[in-house]
């Protein structure tokens, strides 16, 4: 693609990640006809970050590239969006684009509504509604909020009903491990019982005690909310940006953002 850079044809590029060990092992098979530009955090990388800041706000790190330097800002959490920035800024370097160009575009893009999305508070909280439903999307949402909070994690989270119910204790697993605190509750049950459901997810737990249980989603996210003290990260899970709650025989609005700006 042309990614703007005018009617200039530019030579193909490929951008690997080498911090990846997968992607290491790709940048040196030498098989690629196009243009090779590493990125990461690794000091060979050609696109490389540099004074990574991680906040419950955002991100910011110095770019080094064969095209020049510049200072990187994000409205994004996490690093593994510092790895998409860095993707960009080397794609489009392959194309002719200046690297503060980029810098200054993606510095302007804040989250897709129900991932990892902020609602801000008076209460001097860190409250993040995400889609996160499975238990690899648990994870990684989790171990990117330990990295920036600086206080308790609070989860709130379910399962949906009459899907994978495998995942269900793999979930409590994660929560149990990556979760000051979790109040589980439900998600979507379906036809399923929910108290069913909340069972199976109660599994991954083990003899872990840190957690309660509470069937009514909006109780449970007001509950997180009431023991949620300034400074700590509250992650309610599995929803995202979905504005309805769906039963055996009905489907109510409920969105989780809404009903964390009501309480």
């Amino acid at each position: 693609p042309d990614c703007g850079a005018g009617t200039r044809k530019a030579r193909a590029g490929a951008g690997i990640n080498i911090d990846d060990r997968w992607g290491m092992e790709l940048a040196n098979t030498n098989g690629s006809q196009a243009r090779l530009v590493t990125y990461g955090l690794h000091p060979s990388a050609m696109v490389r970050a540099e004074n990574v800041e991680l906040s419950p706000v955002g991100s910011a790190f110095d770019v080094t590239t064969p095209w020049g330097e510049t200072p990187v800002r994000l409205n994004l959490l996490g690093r593994f969006n510092v790895f998409n920035a860095l993707s960009a800024i080397a794609a489009c370097g392959t194309q002719g684009i200046p690297p503060d160009t980029t810098a200054r575009v993606i510095g302007e893009m804040v989250s897709v509504p129900g991932r990892l999305e902020r609602i801000p508070n008076q209460r001097g909280l860190h409250i993040y509604v995400d889609y996160a439903h499975t238990d690899d999307a648990l994870l990684n949402v989790l171990q990117t909020l330990r990295e920036i909070a600086k206080k308790r994690v609070l989860l709130v989270f379910g399962c949906g009903g009459d899907r994978d119910q495998a995942k269900r204790p793999k979930m409590g697993a994660v929560a149990a491990r990556y979760a000051d605190y979790s109040i589980i509750t439900s998600d979507n049950p379906r036809t399923e019982d929910p108290a069913k459901i909340i069972g199976m997810i109660r599994e991954g737990f083990g003899d872990a005690t840190h957690y309660e249980i509470e069937i009514d989603r909006e109780k449970a996210i007001g509950q997180a909310l009431s023991k949620a003290r300034e400074g700590d990260t509250v992650l309610i899970a599995g929803k995202g940006h979905e504005n309805y709650q769906g039963f055996a025989n009905t489907v109510i609005p409920f969105d989780d953002r809404d009903i964390v700006r009501e309480l």
